[in-house]
């Protein structure tokens, strides 16, 4: 019956950790979608005005995407 609880508790503890990585997870990816829409307006407003430094926000747009594709 011990065999029993036990693996009804590990089960449950499994639960909740699964939860709360898919809870991290979609933080997360809801935290880049952030990140990643200021840097599109920041890339923008560069572009715009021909900064060199367009690039480099460029840069760090496909390297947050990469990020989510991954999430």
């Amino acid at each position: 019956m011990s065999s029993s609880i036990y693996h009804s508790k590990m089960k449950d503890y499994y639960i909740k950790e699964k939860d709360t990585i898919s809870r991290i997870r979609d933080d997360n990816a809801n935290d880049i979608k952030i990140r990643l829409e200021g840097l599109r307006w920041e890339y923008d407003k560069l572009r715009h005005l021909n900064s060199v430094m367009a690039y480099y926000v460029k840069d760090s747009i496909y390297e947050l995407e990469r990020k989510l594709s991954k999430i």
